[in-house]
């Protein structure tokens, strides 16, 4: 993608939601400093590129500054959750090439919307790519867990705050049909949910 990108002539801007530490506790890099070394192949050729690190965890962020302190390339570390910087890297997307990897802990942590602005940039043709991992594993074993609490005389009940919640999450409804249609096999409704989000990436 970045090899892509760098024609474009804009400044180059990779944006990773959930940062983490930047590196595991075994010493292996996290995904900051794998960016990083694909960003410092660019830098080494003179292009304009930027690392922009979001971490919410305070301990985390403090490790992810000090892994990040002594890199040769410019970096943007922000602490807090991703919501409260969306908005700034969709500026940022007017005026540069943006990648947003976005790789939650948990279904929970990303409402669909969440992105609203940054979907925005890509409706507005702007130079932005979304790489989201979506863990529909997860989100079926989230919304099988409380099945029987949202069920009524065999039909789901639609807007129990449960459901409205998990619609959100989904960015719609179509995981109901498929999370709870006993004919599909759990991979098939794992598959089902990945396509479905795909398809309100869409819109």
């Amino acid at each position: 993608y970045l090899q892509i990108v760098k024609r474009i002539g804009k400044p180059i801007l990779v944006v990773d939601c959930f940062a983490g530490a930047g590196r595991f506790d075994d010493g292996q890099s996290g995904s900051p400093l794998i960016i990083v070394k694909h960003l410092q192949e660019l830098h080494d050729l003179h292009f304009p590129v930027t690392g922009y690190f979001i971490e919410e965890v305070t301990e985390l962020y403090n490790r992810l500054k000090d892994n990040v302190r002594d890199l040769t390339i410019p970096i943007e570390t922000r602490f807090g959750s991703f919501r409260e910087h969306v908005a700034e890297v969709a500026r940022l997307s007017q005026t540069h090439t943006v990648f947003v990897y976005v790789d939650p802990f948990k279904p929970t942590d990303v409402i669909f919307n969440d992105l609203e602005p940054v979907y925005d940039q890509l409706k507005r043709r702007g130079s932005v790519e979304l790489l989201m991992n979506f863990m529909s594993v997860g989100f079926l074993r989230g919304v099988q867990s409380f099945r029987e609490r949202v069920m009524a005389d065999g039909g789901l009940l639609k807007e129990h705050a449960l459901v409205l919640k998990w619609n959100e999450i989904a960015g719609g409804t179509y995981w109901q049909q498929i999370a709870y249609d006993d004919r599909l096999s759990p991979d098939e409704q794992a598959d089902g949910l990945a396509h479905g989000y795909a398809g309100m990436l869409k819109k």
